[in-house]
């Protein structure tokens, strides 16, 4: 029986067969298991290998292209969302704001008006390059950061749908706590292990969501666990879901990925209710974390 890989308590096999390697319909050339701890309750796939986020591969497999252009065609939509889910909960004016796994910079572009300074945090040199380019710090690891006797102490922190992709998610918190001012936040958002469509155990939704790129499949209590492991005394989870009601109902009828808006059978009050419900009761696709050093 191997032991959780984040607190060492004993795992039971809650997947075994093909994941997605890439964009949708592009499966693993092999099987992988995916454990989940019966202590902590995080999954973790097995066999566990890390990818290289610094070469172009990584980009090609899961999007169209892995030039700039293409990443900020993919990104920029999403920026607003995350922005109001920071903003609603801290002050970013005259603040030092770094994004850890930052790509081409999309988040920093839009709050280094109100920002004293902005720091990105990027592997690939090419969306790092891009990022200076456009008057963010940049460095390619939080070992790098924390390195730099210049570099300024962080007053609020964003890793979005970052953790889930690093090798030793404690260190990595760890390592970002370091880096913070006096009374410095973290904000962490994640793929949620406990959606409804997952809940539902749903298996083409199951091969679909695990992917060789997640090595790690975190849920409230794990994820505030992990936080706490790496140090941080208060941290506050909340939920929220992009997709709306037609998404899951065709994915139950076609197994299939079909975004927003593809059916006109439901209407605005009750897809807002149905987001609402998901969020309300922990069953939405996403899951954010706010901690404070």
């Amino acid at each position: 029986m191997k032991s959780c890989r984040l607190c060492g308590a004993a795992t039971a096999v809650g997947y075994e067969g093909f994941v997605r390697a890439g964009k949708p319909g592009i499966e693993s050339p092999q099987p992988f298991k995916v454990r989940t701890c019966v202590d902590c309750g995080v999954g973790f796939l097995d066999p566990f290998e890390s990818l290289d986020y610094q070469t172009p591969a990584y980009r090609e497999s899961y999007n169209t292209s892995s030039t700039v252009a293409a990443y900020f065609e993919a990104h920029d939509a999403l920026q607003a969302g995350y922005l109001a889910q920071v903003s609603a909960r801290t002050s970013l004016r005259g603040r030092v704001i770094a994004d850890f796994g930052a790509g081409a910079g999309a988040f920093l572009d839009l709050v280094s008006g109100p920002a004293r300074a902005t720091v990105a945090i990027e592997p690939n040199d090419i969306y790092r390059a891009s990022a200076a380019e456009r008057g963010h710090l940049t460095y390619a690891s939080v070992e790098d950061l924390l390195a730099d006797p210049k570099a300024p102490p962080i007053d609020v922190a964003v890793t979005l749908h970052v953790i889930e992709h690093v090798a030793d998610p404690v260190l990595y918190l760890t390592r970002i706590r370091q880096c913070l001012s006096e009374n410095g936040k973290l904000f962490v958002l994640t793929p949620n292990a406990d959606d409804v469509l997952m809940r539902l155990g749903h298996d083409a939704y199951r091969r679909f969501n695990y992917r060789t790129a997640h090595l790690w499949y975190f849920a409230r209590a794990s994820l505030t666990r992990c936080a706490k492991a790496a140090g941080f005394e208060r941290a506050t989870t909340w939920f929220e879901h992009d997709y709306d009601l037609s998404n899951f109902a065709l994915w139950l009828k076609d197994s299939a990925p079909t975004g927003n808006g593809r059916s006109d059978l439901f209407d605005g009050p009750i897809n807002g209710a149905w987001k609402t419900f998901l969020e309300s009761s922990g069953m939405a696709n996403a899951i954010w974390m706010v901690t404070e050093k």
